[in-house]
């Protein structure tokens, strides 16, 4: 899903070589418009709904360019069994938190974290080096919040560190997060090798 039709374009363009293209589904809108099509769509074909479980487990690489993932989206992905893999930005906070922390009205963070709480950190935290550790465990805590029990970042998966441009300035980091005791396993499994290629040690 992406709103550039140059990127579906593009995209429809590489599938072409998997033997699954024809299972392939792409949308050119908003994700946070059409998620709530699409987990009804999940949900039609996963008709098997037992004891208040949806049986089908489900993945969301969810890759906004910035800030433009809302909470909300978050949560409709979360009432079905969704193993997330989320790109948190840090630098889209770094440049827009300074401008977001005197609009008194909802802005683009406080639709991001789905809470106000972010405020309280950075005026408590600003020009501190731990502040943006603690706007991570924010959003992790509310992940937690929907019952995802493994909630993990890159770092403490990959044992790699967060990604930074050239002059060494955090770009952002992976979160990982599953409902399910197994999702830690799965998530090892998938990333033993790291984004150089190199494969873990350990």
């Amino acid at each position: 899903m992406d709103l550039d039709a140059d990127n579906i374009q593009t995209l429809q363009r590489r599938c072409l070589y998997s033997p699954y293209a024809d299972h392939i589904q792409y949308f050119q809108e908003n994700c946070n418009t059409a998620v709530h099509r699409i987990t009804r769509e999940i949900q039609r074909m996963d008709h098997c709904y037992i004891e208040g479980v949806w049986p089908c487990l489900n993945l969301a690489f969810l890759d906004p360019e910035g800030l433009e993932l809302q909470w909300d989206t978050i949560k409709a992905l979360a009432q079905l069994r969704t193993d997330l893999v989320i790109h948190y930005s840090q630098m889209g906070l770094q440049r827009y938190m300074p401008i977001a922390i005197e609009d008194p009205n909802d802005t683009r963070i406080d639709r991001f974290f789905g809470c106000r709480d972010w405020r309280n950190i950075y005026t408590q935290g600003q020009g501190k080096t731990g502040m943006y550790g603690e706007l991570i465990s924010l959003y992790k805590q509310n992940l937690s919040a929907l019952g995802y029990v493994e909630v993990k970042s890159d770092d403490e998966v990959w044992r790699i560190p967060t990604m930074r441009n050239t002059k060494n300035a955090p770009l952002y980091c992976l979160i990982f997060a599953s409902k399910s005791d197994l999702g830690e396993k799965f998530w090892h499994e998938v990333t033993n090798r790291n984004v150089y290629g190199q494969q873990r040690l350990f």
